[in-house]
C-alpha cells in the first residue's frame, strides 16, 4: 500500500497511532465521544446501514474544537503564555475560545465586520473573559490578513482552522472513533462521507483510517458553489476560486489547505478516497427532512455529507457513516433554506415571462390561465409593462397551495401550450433559478 510522502522533520503528517494517542488525550471537559447513530430513514432508503456520527453533540456544537484543542496541547505552557490568535467567522472561532478558557490562555479572534451577532456572542461566551474579538474587514480575507499581522507582531501562536498537522491531527480524531465504533457494532464500513471546506476534517479521517480501514473509501462533499479540493485537484496543486458562493456558509473556503491538499490528492491517487459537490437546493431540501421528519437542526454545511447520500446510493453497498459536522445554525436563515427546498423540489417557481405591450395583457394571461391558477398561491409578482431591453416584463412567483409539484408543472404546461397557439403566440416565458434581485 503506498504511503503519504515524506516531508520534512517537524512536518510529517500524523500517524494513525498519533491521531489514537491525540484522542485519548483531549480533555474530556473540551472534548466529548460523539454517538454513532444508525438512521433508519437512511438506510431504508440506501438499501443499507446508514450511520451518522454526529459532532453537533460537542460543546461548541461541531468537530472544529478538536482541532484547537489538539494545537494548545502541541503549544508549550511559554507559547500558550505569549496568547494565541485565529481568524474565523464561525465554528473555529467558538472551538479556539473553548480552548482559551480550557487552557487559561488569552486569545484574540478576528472576525469580519458582517459576522452575525449571533456567532460573535457565542464565540465570547464560550471564551469567557479569555477572548478579546477585533473586528475588522467585510470578508474573512481581510480579517485573517490582520490576524496573521497581529500575531507576527506579537509573537503568538495562530491557529489555522484546517492548515496545519496538529489541527489535522485533532480533527482525525473523528475518524479514530468511527473506526472503534464501527468495529464494536461488527459493521463491515465501506465508506464515510465527510463534509469539505478546507479538507482539515477530511484529510484527518483519511490518515485515521489508513491502516485499520485500508477497504475504506473517504468521500469528501464540497458546496457546488466553493468546490475549491475538486478544482485544485483537477489543477494538480491548490488553487484559489474566483467566486466563492456563501450559501453554505462553514465550507465557503477559496483554496484548500497545502497540507489537506497532499493527504487527500494521494489517497485519490490510490483510489481510497473521492469528492463530489452537492447543489444548495438539494441541501436544503436535506436540512429541512432533517429537522421535519428526524427532528435535527443542522447548519448547511453539516448536512453536506448526508445531503451526498442519493449520489451513492446502488454504487457502494455495505454500512456507511455520514459525519454531521455542525448544528450552529443561525435562524435567521431558515427562510433562505426554505426557499432553496422549494425550488428544488418544485412546489415553487418563478417565472419570467414576456408579455405583450398593450392594455390588459396581464388580466388576459390571467384569464388565460384560468382554473390551473386555484391549486397555486401568486407570491411574488414584478410588472414592467415598459420592458424594453430584452428582460421579461413579468416576474411571477408561483407555490402550491398543498406542497405538490404536479400543480406547478400543470401550470407550466398550459403556459407552454399558450406560448405555442396560432402562429403569433401571445406569451413567451422561462422558468428562473429563483427569485430575481430587482
Amino acid at each position: 500500500m503506498n504511503t503519504l510522502p515524506s516531508l520534512p522533520a517537524g512536518m510529517q503528517a500524523p500517524t494513525p497511532e498519533e491521531i489514537r494517542s491525540t484522542r485519548r488525550e483531549l480533555p474530556p471537559e473540551l472534548i466529548s465521544e460523539t454517538p454513532l447513530v444508525l438512521s433508519a430513514r437512511l438506510s431504508g432508503s440506501a438499501g443499507s446501514p446508514v450511520y451518522i456520527k454526529d459532532e453537533g453533540q460537542q460543546k461548541v456544537r461541531s468537530y472544529k474544537g478538536r482541532g484547537s484543542a489538539a494545537k494548545m496541547l502541541a503549544l508549550s505552557q511559554e507559547e500558550r503564555a505569549r496568547g494565541v490568535v485565529c481568524a474565523s467567522a464561525g465554528n473555529h472561532a467558538q472551538g479556539v475560545a473553548s480552548a482559551c478558557n480550557y487552557f487559561h490562555a488569552r486569545g484574540t479572534i478576528f472576525m469580519p465586520t458582517i459576522t452575525p451577532p449571533q456567532k460573535i456572542d457565542a464565540t465570547q461566551r464560550h471564551g469567557n473573559g479569555f477572548v478579546d474579538i477585533v473586528l475588522h474587514g467585510d470578508k474573512y480575507d481581510e480579517a485573517a490578513q490582520q490576524a496573521h499581522t497581529f500575531a507576527e507582531e506579537r509573537d503568538a501562536a495562530f491557529l489555522h482552522p484546517f492548515d496545519d498537522w496538529d489541527v489535522i491531527r485533532g480533527q482525525g480524531t473523528v475518524g479514530a472513533e468511527i473506526a472503534e465504533q464501527v468495529n464494536a457494532l461488527r459493521e463491515d464500513l465501506r465508506a464515510v462521507l465527510v463534509p469539505v471546506g478546507g479538507g482539515g476534517l477530511m484529510a484527518g479521517t483519511i490518515l485515521a483510517l489508513e491502516h485499520s480501514h485500508p477497504r475504506t473509501q473517504v468521500i469528501g462533499v464540497e458546496p457546488a458553489g466553493a468546490a475549491c479540493m475538486t478544482e485544485s485537484l483537477k489543477a494538480g496543486h491548490p488553487i484559489t476560486l474566483g467566486n466563492v458562493d456563501t450559501f453554505v456558509d462553514g465550507a465557503a473556503v477559496a483554496r484548500p489547505g497545502e497540507k489537506p491538499f497532499s493527504v487527500v490528492s494521494r489517497a485519490v491517487r490510490d483510489g481510497r478516497a473521492r469528492l463530489m459537490t452537492v447543489s444548495n437546493g438539494l441541501l436544503a431540501v436535506t436540512m429541512v427532512d432533517l429537522y421535519q421528519i428526524d427532528g435535527k437542526i443542522t447548519e448547511p454545511a453539516g448536512a453536506l455529507s448526508i445531503a451526498a447520500l442519493e449520489q451513492v446510493k446502488g454504487e457502494i453497498e455495505g454500512t456507511k457513516v455520514c459525519i454531521l459536522s455542525g448544528t450552529n445554525f443561525d435562524m435567521n436563515r431558515n427562510q433562505s433554506v426554505l426557499e432553496h427546498a422549494k425550488l428544488h423540489r418544485r412546489t415553487k417557481a418563478y417565472l419570467g415571462i414576456h408579455l405583450p405591450n398593450r392594455p390588459q395583457a396581464l388580466r388576459q394571461m390571467l384569464n388565460d390561465l384560468g382554473g390551473v391558477l386555484e391549486a397555486v398561491n401568486i407570491t411574488y409578482t414584478h410588472f414592467d409593462a415598459a420592458q424594453s431591453n430584452g428582460d421579461p416584463s413579468l416576474i411571477l412567483g408561483l407555490e402550491s397551495k398543498k406542497g405538490n409539484s404536479k400543480d406547478i408543472d400543470i401550470l407550466l404546461q398550459t403556459l407552454t401550450s399558450l406560448c405555442h397557439e396560432g402562429q403569433n403566440p401571445r406569451y413567451s416565458f422561462h422558468v428562473l433559478s429563483g427569485k430575481p434581485d430587482l
